[in-house]
């Protein structure tokens, strides 16, 4: 098949591609992809690209769902209940793990040249998308990197926050834009770099000035003690 020519679902695909890393001076790995990683894509790919519920649920998944993960997020620093000052501060966390993935994300982008599954396996996108390369996963560093302080945390919401992650990772692999190591790559890179914002976000937190902790509700509300009073 002609080079940059699409094929249509269930039709023999061609041979995998290579990755090119670059730093200083240009350095190229060559790597066939794996059979079990090319024969993933294609699987998800011919359930996704028929027309129907799979299809639909796909474009909704890998194009809009991502932003489930910060709407949620935001909706639990104003959540009323108990400890909203430890919540809080867990969120800095999840702040940190953000900004650490962002960085990491750009260095990444800048240095790995991974061509996408429908440039090497000659498919169309279920949807539109440019021929950059296809690590790491920007979705799922972005949804991973919220969620990976709430896990390490074990709380509930960031298991549910990494798996919602992960489904939305998988769609794009259905639509024939990531590869499955992308997602299970970036996923790995945004829970490592998570783990290590728990031990950073108190160095920020000291950062920020008391009056605006106060007001920002990071620490606990100071209780006088009982039966204490202003005069005698």
């Amino acid at each position: 098949m002609p080079a940059g020519q699409a094929r249509s679902p269930g039709e023999a695909p061609p041979p995998c591609g290579r990755a090119t890393v670059s730093g200083f001076g240009t350095v190229e790995v060559k790597e066939s992809m794996s059979g079990l990683n090319a024969d993933i894509v294609r699987r998800l790919y011919d359930w996704a690209a028929a027309p129907g519920l799979a299809h639909s649920l796909t474009l909704l998944f890998a194009q809009r769902m991502i932003f489930v993960v910060p709407l949620i997020l935001v909706v639990a620093w104003f959540w009323p209940g108990n400890d909203v000052p430890g919540r809080r501060r867990l969120l800095v966390a999840v702040g940190v793990s953000a900004a650490l993935n962002g960085i990491v994300l750009l260095v990444l982008a800048k240095v790995i040249n991974h061509p996408r599954p429908f440039v090497d396996l000659h498919l169309t996108p279920l949807f539109a998308h440019g021929n950059d390369s296809s690590f790491p996963s920007d979705h799922t560093i972005l949804g991973m990197a919220l969620a990976a302080p709430l896990v390490w945390r074990r709380h509930p919401l960031g298991y549910v926050l990494a798996i919602w992650t992960l489904l939305v990772g998988f769609a794009r692999v259905a639509a024939g834009i990531h590869w499955p190591t992308d997602i299970i790559g970036t996923a790995l890179i945004a829970l490592a770099l998570g783990a290590l914002a728990l031990p950073l976000a108190p160095v920020v937190l000291g950062l920020v000035p008391a009056p605006l902790k106060r007001l920002l509700r990071l620490e606990p509300e100071r209780v006088s003690p009982a039966g204490a009073s202003s005069g005698r």
